[in-house]
Order: C-alpha cells, then sequence, then structure tokens
C-alpha cells in the first residue's frame, strides 16, 4: 500500500511538473494573435500632420505587457476617436523582434518595451516622446490615460 501511495505521489509531482513546463513553452512559442502581433487602427487615410502613438512590444508578451497595449489603445480609441476617424491619429503596435521594426531601438533609444507618441508631418516624424511612465500607471488605469492623453493632445494641439 505504501508502495503504491508513493507512487501516486510521484506520478502527482511529474504531472503537475510537466503541466506547469508545457504551459511555460506554450505561453512563450505561441505567436501573440494577429491583432495583438501587429495592430493598427486608423480609419481613414493619414492626414499631412499625424500623430502616430506605438506600443512596440516583442515575441514574449508578459500580462504587464499585455495590459499596457490594451490601455494605450483604449485610450487613443476612446478619448480621441474624432482623431482617429481623421487620419490625425493612430494607433499601432509594433513588434521589435521583427527586423523590419529593429531600426525604432535605436531610433527611440529602447531598451524595453514601451509607448512612443510621435508627430509626424507629411510623414516625416518632426519630434516624439518616449511615455516610460506607462509601467508605473499600468495598475491604475485612469491615470494611465490621463498621463498618456496628455502627450496625445500637446502633439494634436500644437502647431509646430
Amino acid at each position: 500500500m505504501k508502495r503504491i501511495l508513493q507512487g501516486l505521489l510521484l506520478l502527482l509531482v511529474v504531472g503537475s511538473l510537466g503541466h506547469w513546463a508545457w504551459n511555460r513553452i506554450a505561453e512563450r512559442s505561441d505567436p501573440p494573435p494577429q491583432s495583438l502581433a501587429r495592430s493598427d487602427v486608423n480609419m481613414a487615410a493619414p492626414a499631412a500632420r499625424q500623430v502616430v502613438v506605438t506600443y512596440f512590444t516583442t515575441d514574449y508578451r508578459c500580462s504587464s505587457c499585455l495590459e499596457i497595449e490594451a490601455l494605450t489603445k483604449n485610450t487613443v480609441e476612446q478619448h480621441f476617436a474624432e482623431y482617429v476617424v481623421q487620419g490625425r491619429l493612430r494607433f499601432r503596435a509594433l513588434n521589435l523582434d521583427r527586423p523590419e521594426n529593429a531600426r525604432f531601438l535605436h531610433d527611440y533609444q529602447l531598451s524595453f518595451k514601451t509607448v512612443v507618441v510621435s508627430d509626424q508631418r507629411n510623414g516625416t516624424e518632426v519630434r516624439w516622446q518616449r511615455m516610460d511612465g506607462v509601467w508605473q500607471l499600468r495598475t491604475r488605469p485612469q491615470l494611465f490615460s490621463d498621463y498618456l492623453s496628455g502627450q496625445i493632445r500637446e502633439y494634436l494641439e500644437t502647431e509646430t
């Protein structure tokens, strides 16, 4: 009887470890859904002057990363819908592990996943701001939205 209980206990431990390992492997190897791998919300053709809000991510996406992306996208869509429709504001999520996006690491001096707000004129970037505070504010949605909205609004309203 003792051997049977030991065997069952061992089977339970090995099964639990196997389940844990399987979830960890699946979490890292499953590509993110298409809408999260690269999303680009833009209802109209780009205007001559456009603000672009970019969430930079990687292949590995933790719950905090997903939270920041969702909060960023919601801020753009809920507070600036009219600008999105006009083509004056665009949200996108770009994966830094993709070769075509690697240049942004240098362009924006990125060392981790974050949000960048960029002011563009006729397709040329004239200024940008890295919004690193999103990490500290991710658990406080209203403050997160206020922080990001302030920079977006400044770029939308400033004529430089």
